[in-house]
């Protein structure tokens, strides 16, 4: 079952078979490993699903201690 409207033209992507908690937990992943290879220890809120067809805007806070 494909979710995405472009899945056909565009090839699809890695994660279109993944439930929503794995997808959701997977692009989490993804944020605390760019974190670690920075060099950088930090904990990652978790990631919350936005409706679909809605307007998606990240919102990045950093503290220097």
């Amino acid at each position: 079952m494909s979710l995405c409207r472009h899945f056909g033209i565009c090839g699809g992507c890695a994660f279109q078979d993944k439930d929503a908690a794995s997808y959701l937990a997977a692009k989490r992943a993804e944020v605390t490993e760019a974190f670690a290879r920075a060099g950088l220890s930090t904990e990652v809120a978790p990631v919350f699903a936005v409706p679909p067809m809605s307007r998606r805007r990240a919102t990045f806070k950093a503290l220097k201690t």
